[in-house]
């Protein structure tokens, strides 16, 4: 089994490229992914989502992307990753530093 782990900041072209993703068109596996979690987010804020919820969608969401049954259930459980350290916001003021 190879292993599968992505997420939204890695180069999908690339996933396809190398058949980690089969899907025909990267452009349309990122639209899904964007629509799916604008939804959830949507859905959070209004109703709230149970855990489940959203396991459910990220095996849905990978299963998709044509990868297989076990595999997207093994990737749908992975704990998340820390949070970064820095704020966005911190990194991006930091990001154009002085210009003297």
């Amino acid at each position: 089994m190879t292993p599968c782990e992505f997420g939204l900041n890695r180069n999908w072209r690339e996933c396809v490229r190398k058949k980690l993703i089969r899907v025909p068109s990267a452009g349309v596996a990122l639209d899904l992914g964007y629509g799916l979690g604008s939804v959830m987010i949507r859905r959070t804020s209004k109703d709230g989502v149970r855990p489940k919820e959203i396991e459910a969608a990220g095996l849905l969401f990978l299963r998709a992307l044509g990868i297989a049954e076990d595999e997207a259930h093994r990737i749908a459980r992975l704990p998340f990753p820390d949070l970064p350290a820095i704020t966005l916001r911190k990194s991006v003021i930091d990001s154009f530093g002085d210009s003297d």
